[in-house]
């Protein structure tokens, strides 16, 4: 993953930056460890580099053996909806004020997971987790590490009523007769990542209902009154 030209090539770039860092530190030790390990050091890249340009089906990404059997174990989670994690403009009304954190409850809940996946591991024989923080001190250690949350949603939450959200289930904003919001803000919760997917699906879903014969007549209306 170090070596300039050849690292790009095993991993795609974020998984690469997950293990590196983006760092180059330590040369002479990662040297030291390729040289223990041959040839197995060389056949591996060599495989992995086979498997992501040479073969029809590729290798989407890498997950390397350990001969100790043992890994580590990342987490994403979607945290709850809280209204104190929120958007606003400042006093001079320019100015965007974004707060941002984590509750009691999102911790909780990643600390209770893990407990989960141990007990099911156990009871399958197949493994363990073994944590690297103590018990007393999950709850920091998981806020401290807890530094890249991405696709937030709701700023721009669809809800029945205007008092409760921005947009109405068509979303329309609520107040206006014709302006929409087509973006994952209108979410009121969130899965883990990812949600292109029901984004292009609720953009088909307002094309479909803006091209309906009923809202082109309401718009056609609006324009001769106008």
């Amino acid at each position: 993953m170090l070596i300039p030209i050849l690292g790009k090539k095993l991993a795609p770039p974020a998984i690469a930056h997950s293990i590196t860092n983006g760092k180059k530190t330590g040369i002479g030790k990662h040297l030291i460890n390729i040289l223990r390990g041959l040839p197995g050091s060389l056949l591996t890249p060599a495989g992995i580099f086979y498997k992501r340009y040479c073969l029809k089906r590729k290798l989407p990404g890498v997950f390397l053996y350990s001969p100790q059997n043992q890994y580590a174990l990342h987490f994403h989670a979607e945290q709850v909806p809280y209204a104190g994690n929120r958007m606003e403009l400042a006093g001079d009304g320019e100015t965007l004020k974004i707060t941002y954190g984590l509750t009691k409850a999102d911790i909780d809940s990643v600390i209770q997971l893990h407990k989960v996946l141990d007990q099911q591991l156990r009871a399958m024989g197949c493994g363990q987790l073994e944590y690297w923080y103590k018990a007393d001190e999950l709850h920091n250690a998981i806020r401290n590490m807890s530094k890249d949350g991405l696709h937030q949603c709701g700023t721009t939450r669809m809800a029945d009523t205007a008092e409760h959200g921005v947009v109405d289930a068509n979303l329309k904003v609520w107040g206006t007769n014709n302006v929409y919001v087509c973006s994952s803000s209108v979410f009121p919760t969130s899965g883990q990542a990812n949600p292109t997917f029901l984004l292009g699906v609720f953009a088909v879903r307002l094309a479909a209902h803006l091209a309906s014969p009923e809202k082109h007549n309401q718009y056609v209306r609006q324009l001769v009154n106008q």
